[in-house]
C-alpha cells in the first residue's frame, strides 16, 4: 500500500526537521563534557596505579623487615652485630636482581639499670631502594627486642 506524500510548507518542514536533529552546537557540547570526563578519568587512573605501586612496596618492606628481625631473633643476644641483605623486588633474598639494600643496626638502650640493659637491644632497620641507583628512597624502622632467658 503506498503512502500518500504530505506536502508541507516551507517553514513547517524546517521546524520538524531542527526537532529531530542535533544541532552541532549540541555535538560540540557533547563531546566537550564527554572529553573532559575522560580526561578526568584518565588522571584518576594514574593516581591509582601510584597509590597501587606505593602500597606494594610498603607490603613487601614490612615483610623484610618481619624477616629480618625473625632471624634477629634466633641470634645469640650477645653476638648480634650489623647485618646488610639484598632482597629482590618480591621480597625474597636474592643477590642476582636486588632492589632493595636493607641493613640493621644494634645499640643499647641508655639509661637503664645495667641488668636490664644487658636483656634489651635496640635495632635500626634501614632499608633503601631502588638498589645501585644514586637518588634512592630510604625507610628508617626502629624496634627493641628483648632476651628471652
Amino acid at each position: 500500500m503506498k503512502m500518500p506524500s504530505v506536502r508541507t510548507r516551507k517553514g513547517t518542514n524546517a521546524a520538524m526537521n531542527s526537532e529531530r536533529a542535533f544541532s552541532l552546537v549540541e555535538v560540540a557540547m557533547a563531546l566537550g563534557i564527554v572529553s573532559f570526563v575522560l580526561l578526568a578519568l584518565i588522571g584518576l587512573f594514574s593516581v591509582g596505579l601510584n597509590a597501587g605501586k606505593d602500597s606494594q612496596l610498603d607490603t613487601v618492606q614490612a615483610a623484610i623487615v618481619h624477616r629480618m628481625l625473625s632471624e634477629i631473633r634466633t641470634t645469640d643476644f650477645d653476638t648480634l652485630a650489623e647485618t646488610n641483605a639484598l632482597y629482590d623486588y618480591a621480597g625474597q633474598t636474592n643477590s642476582s636482581l636486588p632492589y632493595f639494600e636493607c641493613k640493621a643496626t644494634f645499640s643499647s638502650p641508655t639509661g637503664l639499670d645495667p641488668v636490664a640493659a644487658s636483656h634489651l637491644r635496640r635495632v635500626r632497620v634501614e632499608i633503601r631502594y631502588p638498589y645501585g641507583i644514586a637518588k634512592q628512597t630510604t625507610n628508617v624502622l626502629h624496634a627493641s627486642l628483648a632476651r628471652q632467658d
